[in-house]
């Protein structure tokens, strides 16, 4: 067995010691240093999100995409290129004309995205809400011209965009959309109705064709043409086409 020798336990210096507690106190005055008061966030925690009180038709702002895309809800109006301010609460459509379906109320002092404006004078804006079927000028609605607006921004240069006339059923196209001859997937090719183009609806097939006026619209034709049943997407006045046994 081998045997290891005793060791003294080491002494350290009482200069070393004294050294030690200097340091230490020094260390202990750097940190006394002002101070936020306030509640400080966990490790790992993100700022709390701010949202609205309310959601009201007039709260929205078009997205980075097109014009008349449609973005969130938000507490304060972002920078929109045109903002309208409400004064004394109005009536919005969802086309520019008293006779269409009424969108909702705008209250007064809501701002809106002005993002187009029609020949007559209606004021398009992009609404704060889901429509994910629509496109084009469906998404928008309108302001009549009575309605008192103060505008700020860049307000003069708006496009003009015609909206769609109200009381009528129009087929809106969500991707290239075949419109034939007849309400047969083998009848000759009348046009093709381009992405974001749209038609007015004139009949139904029992066989869930729709009939379509292809000069109504934005597809290069004229005459009546047929879209097939999986392309169909509408927006309007469309019961007595869509309705059980409607009649082409």
């Amino acid at each position: 067995m081998t045997l290891w020798p005793k060791r003294t336990p080491t002494r350290l210096p009482a200069c070393s010691l004294l050294g030690g507690c200097l340091l230490g106190v020094a260390l202990l005055l750097s940190g006394c240093g002002a101070r936020s008061t306030g509640p400080r966030p966990a490790p790992g925690a993100s700022a709390p999100a701010v949202s609205s009180g309310r959601a009201t038709v007039g709260a929205s702002a078009p997205s980075s995409g097109a014009p008349d895309d449609v973005a969130k809800v938000t507490s304060q109006p972002p920078p929109w290129p045109c903002t309208g301010w409400v004064a004394g609460g109005a009536t919005a459509y969802d086309r520019a004309s008293t006779t269409a379906r009424v969108f909702g109320a705008v209250q007064p002092g809501d701002p809106v995205a002005v993002v187009a404006r029609d020949p007559s004078g209606w004021l398009a804006f992009s609404p704060g809400t889901a429509q994910a079927a629509n496109i084009g000028p469906f998404r928008l609605r309108w302001l009549p011209p009575e309605t008192a607006l103060r505008l700020e921004g860049a307000c003069s240069d708006l496009p003009v965009r015609v909206s769609p006339p109200a009381g009528v059923c129009f087929e809106m196209a969500m991707a290239a959309t075949p419109i034939r001859t007849a309400p047969d997937p083998s009848a000759p090719l009348l046009v093709t109705l381009p992405a974001d183009g749209y038609v007015a609806v004139t009949g139904r097939d029992p066989s869930g064709w729709l009939r379509v006026d292809a000069g109504s619209g934005s597809a290069p034709a004229s005459g009546a043409g047929w879209i097939p049943p999986e392309a169909v997407n509408v927006n309007g006045p469309c019961h007595a086409y869509l309705g059980p046994g409607a009649a082409p």
